[in-house]
């Protein structure tokens, strides 16, 4: 059983429910699923339009959760009620903050209407999506009136089209920006103000559990998209590969980064969730853990009807960055879009992917000046700590160009393990290197070939 107030629940009626999830083709990405005002009003008990009265955020286990409380304006659907009461998760306490990917906020003060079920995890249909922001009449979400929106409830209820209704955008701005306007055209990207301690480049590392059961590889398609967002792709100062394996299947603070499969509630929409503590003082990022819902069909090969893995953990390893979601249809391109469908594959970032994770971390430029602070330090006595900053880099640009398996080196860690035997100058080429082919040279490949028979003992090859 999952410990107390972990979201992943483990059941026999989920295993045999999954043989007809899993027929279900349904648009969505690496978040939630998209869905249409009228699915999200038939999926739901209450209908309420009220104002928050009360916000209250306390620990449960290692996660933190914040009950809402609503003074009822008017109730569209269901119960009238003069409060209604619910929980979402994530929230601050004093010392520890923890941030979930697609829960809305709430404060004190705004109006709003809200889309209820009863579910502790997820009350909220569609997550962000059951949540409106109202402000002097006017939905923002939708563009229209609050009058029309109670009308287009009735039409849901009644089974009428509501085709009357704009196409939505969504937004859930941190705290201090809650009046922030649409995001313009262009590169576009959307940043909720926590990060990791910097040095140069900034480096993370995660273990990842390959238990989906219905798959092969998905390991490998996770550590494919990881080096994605690292400096050699992105051009910031910032570096994530993987650390192993793991057997964690639950979010835990447990300081290790991790990423996993498991079963999250079908009827939230939610294909895979990020969750990330930091320090509310400081806004320095302490862990960070990825679930990817089990509840559907998945492939490591973009496969129609399919989520494709490396897609989606590419996008929420976006959010180990703190990057939020996009909901405005103009950035479809952008990983950080927030909808997308079965059979997608994205495997690349956009402008404004990129333009975030440069503006949080800076542009990698080389090691510093300064002695004390080098990435990269070229004199004979390298210290171990020296090595393994090296290695770090080394082994990510290896992993990304797809050159492990070529050189003899089945994962990251097997890399990492041995690079220590690595020579110095060809440590010091791959560094310097530009392009993979480059670096298929440094360690004496022509790229997507094998490792050539007399390299061992030249000091231009890969000398391990």
């Amino acid at each position: 059983m999952s410990k107390s107030g972990h979201v992943f629940h483990l059941s026999i009626a989920v295993l045999v429910s999954l043989l007809l999830i899993f027929a279900v083709a349904l648009d969505a990405r690496a978040m939630i699923v998209k869905q249409s005002l009228s699915d999200i009003v038939l999926q739901s008990q209450d209908v309420v339009h009220g104002v928050v009265s009360g916000v209250h955020s306390y620990p449960d286990g290692d996660l933190i959760r914040t009950s809402v409380e609503l003074q009822t304006i008017e109730t569209l659907a269901g119960e009238p009620a003069d409060t209604v009461s619910f929980e979402v998760l994530g929230g601050e306490l004093d010392q520890l903050g923890l941030w979930v990917e697609d829960s809305p906020r709430f404060h004190v003060g705004e109006q709003v209407v809200v889309f209820l079920r009863d579910h502790r995890d997820f009350p909220l249909v569609g997550r962000i999506q059951g949540k409106l922001s109202v402000t002097d009449g006017q939905v923002r979400e939708y563009g229209v009136s609050i009058d029309l929106l109670t009308s287009a409830v009735d039409d849901a209820l009644a089974g009428n089209p509501l085709n009357y209704l704009p196409q939505p955008t969504f937004y859930n701005p941190p705290p201090g920006c809650d009046n922030a306007d649409p995001p313009s055209k262009g590169c576009h990207y959307e940043y909720e103000g926590y990060h990791w301690s910097l040095s140069n480049p900034t480096r993370q590392d995660y273990r990842y559990n390959e238990n989906n059961p219905n798959i092969s590889g998905e390991g490998g398609q996770i550590n494919s998209a990881s080096p994605t967002w690292s400096l050699f792709h992105s051009g910031a100062a910032w570096e994530i590969s993987d650390n192993g394996t793991t057997t964690v299947n639950d979010y835990t603070s447990n300081n290790t980064n991790e990423v996993f499969f498991g079963y999250l509630d079908l009827k939230s929409g939610t294909l895979a969730m990020v969750m990330a503590w930091y320090n509310p003082q400081t806004g320095i990022i302490a862990e960070c853990d990825m679930g990817i819902n089990l509840q559907y069909s998945w492939s490591t090969g973009c496969a129609a009807g399919k989520y494709d893995v490396r897609t989606i953990a590419l996008h929420e390893f976006g959010h180990f960055l703190l990057l939020g979601d996009i909901y405005d249809d103009s950035y479809d391109d952008h990983v950080m879009y927030g909808y997308g469908w079965p059979g997608e594959c994205d495997h690349d970032l956009a402008c404004g992917d990129r333009d975030g994770v440069q503006q949080i971390y800076g542009l990698y430029s080389g090691p510093d000046d300064d002695d004390d602070d080098d990435v990269i330090d070229d004199d004979d006595d390298d210290t171990s700590d020296d090595r393994a900053d090296d290695c770090r880099i080394v082994c990510d640009r290896i992993s990304t160009c797809s050159l492990g398996s070529d050189i003899g080196f089945a994962t990251m860690g097997e890399c990492l393990d041995t690079c220590e035997n690595f020579k110095q100058t060809v440590v010091d080429c791959i560094l310097g290197a530009d392009t993979c082919t480059e670096i298929a040279s440094c360690v004496g490949l022509d790229e997507g070939s094998t490792r050539s028979s007399d390299s061992s003992d030249d000091s231009s090859s890969c000398g391990i």
